[in-house]
């Protein structure tokens, strides 16, 4: 059986939470950068689903919750 990890150590939930930062102050800040550039948007979007299936495949340790 896998050791388990703090949720800290977790590369995945760090490749989740980043862009979700982003996202949303992006959002809050009312930019028209995705508008003004959805092709880089989405070069950026694709390059995160890229690595974040690729460290899917790297990682199998199981993170601790409490």
């Amino acid at each position: 059986m896998p050791t388990t990890k703090s949720a800290l150590q977790s590369t995945t939930i760090w490749l989740n939470f980043i862009p979700t930062v982003i996202t949303v102050l992006t959002a809050l800040s009312n930019d028209q950068m995705i508008a003004q550039h959805p092709q880089a948007v989405a070069a950026i979007a694709t390059s995160l689903f890229v690595l974040n299936m690729l460290n899917r495949f790297r990682t199998d340790s199981p993170i601790k919750l409490k």
